[in-house]
């Protein structure tokens, strides 16, 4: 079947939104409104609300408001990178587009706190949830500079609000009250994709934001519209799952089984193929296909049966590492001057970089520019190391998908958003739910439609196996314990490589390899797999010393090329082995693990541990580091003999 040409996603950077033909009424009707005004609109899949909200963005800058008056909340830190490229598309070369302030909530949270919040000792060091309380307190309370601040926004944006639950959708709430009664808000929102509102304990909230302000019309005075018509896609097939399908899923906060096996029967009918056995390695090759599966436990498993099949591909979902572009520590890692001028830069790529890297060399200086520009006198590298340092990088230089091109294997939750040609989804099974589990049930439903609705092209499905795999409560690392083995050994899957795992602090570190010529060489191989796998095995150090050190498996004479985190790591395989008893030891080595690529890592100029570097990246402090893949089984000895 022929692929649907995207509507608005693509196009020359000669053409601003007005130029583009084929936006619908509807879609005119949100980009045009006044800037003051307050609209909420449900936007059902394939009906570019991407699109709509980065050309109402461009709109308003054509209206006068400044860029910095703008404020865009997003629900992801990719999604704010994808943003703000369409919208640089959009408002065609008008420069104020920079100064519009795209977030995430959490983001917003953190810099509005730093910038008004009185802090005491241990707030900064908060997690997520305290500061977004912290930042709903901030809103609510009587702050003048806040409150001045505050009066300079003239147009807030919030995307994906369905998802907004809990002390998030508190916040945006008192965020939106906080502001001038003339400034205008624009909320976008989807009822049958709302997927985060339940977790394994208890429902959230029973109202996410767009019934919070539909709740309070006299404070915030919505008006609601739709964006009604599918553009992602031409098949019919696929229109039919996008209206027909999305009118039987549960919007409510529960469902019954029945409600599942039928949006389950809908979404099978309506797809382009229901596969019995399928192949994952028919899509070698297609960086235009996603397998899309309900657990990460299940993106393991197929990960690492391709990357033993030698079939290139990619991985997203939550929880994996952020790492800045590995062509920024290829380029710089051994680096010892203060800047870096165009010219050594151009040297360095054509030395360094080879073109299957498929790395724009004029983007890549603009980008090294933004971060850590100085004008004449070049990049500034400890202004670069110290944001290469933050956790996570720069949205602009993050790996967001690792792995090698090739299709993506990811989750549902990780995949939300995002849309390709072809679709392979894994659908669970429709008798696994209970009648109490009613709310579980109708987010299940939801989470089942967003899957089905990420083709553009083509929908394959498919019957996932049943996952016996939990997850670990402390890191939600998935763990699938096996039968014994046959030395009366416990066993389990365990998944490496999530955030974290990797011990960044030890890549360079005189107490990682002893010596520079080893740091130095495993710095080469680094750049040798930057985009290539190879299978890895975890050897524990030994002499009384726990850290698993990583060994490309087919060399046996090059030093490791990293070291697990044991804080993380260790501590996980310690919460399973505890779960067989109180006898068992981690193993020495770890096999069937796979270095999947790599990634740029920093230290801060002013980081104590720069003294503890090898040189050159003492005085660099950028330097890479693997990226890690795998689901191992783990065999847990016996710490005494058994007689």
């Amino acid at each position: 079947m022929a692929v649907a040409p995207q509507q608005h996603a693509f196009y020359p950077a000669s053409v601003s939104w007005r130029e583009i033909p084929t936006w619908d009424g509807d879609q005119l009707i949100v980009i045009e409104a006044q800037p003051c005004t307050r609209n909420l609109i449900s936007a059902g899949p394939g009906t570019g609300k991407t699109e709509v909200a980065c050309a109402r963005v461009a709109h308003l800058l054509e209206a006068g408001i400044p860029g910095s008056a703008i404020w865009f909340v997003s629900f992801t830190r990719t999604a704010v990178r994808e943003i703000r490229d369409r919208m640089e598309v959009l408002a065609k070369g008008n420069s104020e587009i920079l100064s519009v302030r795209i977030n995430t909530l959490d983001s917003q949270a953190w810099q509005l706190r730093q910038g008004f919040g009185v802090e005491d000792t241990g707030s900064l060091f908060d997690g997520y949830e305290a500061s977004i309380d912290r930042a709903t307190a901030l809103f609510n309370a009587d702050n003048d500079q806040l409150a001045d601040y505050l009066s300079r926004v003239k147009h807030l944006l919030v995307d994906e609000a369905q998802d907004i639950v809990g002390t998030r959708a508190e916040m945006v709430q008192a965020l939106i009250r906080a502001l001038p009664r003339e400034s205008g808000v624009t909320v976008f929102h989807d009822p049958a994709q709302a997927i985060y509102g339940f977790t394994a304990d208890a429902v959230i909230d029973a109202t996410a934001l767009p019934g919070r302000l539909l709740a309070a019309p006299d404070r915030t005075g919505f008006v609601e519209m739709q964006l009604r018509t599918v553009h992602r896609t031409s098949s019919h097939s696929l229109r039919s799952i996008f209206t027909k399908t999305r009118r039987i899923v549960p919007v409510g906060p529960a469902a019954k089984p029945a409600d599942y096996a039928a949006l389950r029967d809908s979404i099978m009918m309506h797809a382009d193929s229901v596969i019995t056995t399928p192949d994952h390695g028919t899509f070698k090759g297609d960086t235009s296909a996603f397998i899309l599966f309900r657990t990460r436990a299940e993106v393991l498993q197929a990960s690492s049966m391709l990357w033993q099949s030698g079939i290139d591909h990619r991985v997203r979902m939550s929880g994996l590492p952020a790492l800045a572009e590995p062509w920024i520590g290829i380029l710089l890692r051994d680096h010892t001057g203060r800047y870096l001028r165009e010219s050594q830069f151009r040297d360095l790529w054509q030395e360094r970089i080879p073109a299957a890297a498929q790395h724009d060399t004029e983007i890549c200086w603009r980008t090294l520019n933004r971060l850590a520009g100085t004008g004449r006198r070049g990049i500034d590298i400890g202004r670069l190391a110290t944001r290469l340092s933050r956790n996570p990088p720069p949205v602009e230089v993050t790996v967001t998908e690792p792995g090698q091109p090739g299709p993506l294997l990811g989750t549902i939750h990780g995949s939300k958003g995002r849309e390709a040609d072809t679709v392979l989804l894994a659908l669970p099974p429709a008798d696994g739910f209970r009648p109490e589990q009613a709310a579980e049930l109708a987010e299940e439903c939801r989470v089942m439609f967003v899957g089905a609705t990420r083709a553009r092209g083509t929908l394959h499905v498919c019957d996932a196996k049943k996952s016996y795999a939990g997850i670990l409560s402390q890191d939600g690392r998935a763990v699938r314990k096996l039968s014994k083995h046959s030395k009366g050994m416990p066993r389990a899957q365990v998944e490496i490589g999530k955030t974290r795992d990797i011990n960044v602090r030890l890549q360079v570190s005189q107490f990682g390899n002893a010596s520079t010529e080893d740091t130095y060489q495993a710095q080469r191989l680094l750049c040798e797999h930057a985009w290539s796998s190879a299978p890895l095995t975890a050897r524990m150090e030994g002499r009384g010393n726990w850290t698993y050190q990583l060994f490309l498996t087919d060399d046996d004479h090059a030093p490791p090329i990293g070291f697990l985190n044991g804080d993380e790591v260790n501590r996980a395989l310690f919460s399973v082995a505890k779960g067989f008893g109180p006898r068992h030891k981690l193993p020495d080595e770890i096999r069937h693990l796979w270095v999947i690529g790599s990634g740029t890592a920093a230290i801060a100029p002013d980081d104590p541990l720069r003294q503890e570097l090898h040189q050159p990246f003492a005085e660099s402090g950028i330097f890479l580091v693997p990226v890690i893949s795998g689901f191992p089984t783990v065999i847990f000895p016996w710490k005494i003999r058994r007689y």
